[in-house]
């Protein structure tokens, strides 16, 4: 079997948006199911967690990293 991915710098559309959410969401049900409360709320709440990923978005610091056309992993820089 062989394993392609893909990162790319994302754009910042409503696409994106929801790919990114979607995958911090995806992960907080995983760690759920291990038995952590890790990531159980949305930091500092939802409205402002989905403003800081829209920034990182807008300011260009976020990636993603696809597997066959599907978000499987983002990165986020800080300076």
């Amino acid at each position: 079997m062989t394993l392609t991915l893909r990162i790319a710098r994302a754009e910042p559309t409503p696409e994106n948006l929801l790919a990114l959410l979607g995958l911090i969401d995806e992960r907080a049900e995983w760690l759920r199911y291990k038995g952590t409360d890790q990531w159980a709320k949305p930091w500092p709440d939802e409205r402002r967690r989905n403003e800081r990923v829209l920034k990182g978005l807008q300011v260009r610091k976020t990636w993603i990293v696809w597997d066959d056309g599907r978000p499987a992993a983002t990165v986020t820089t800080a300076t």
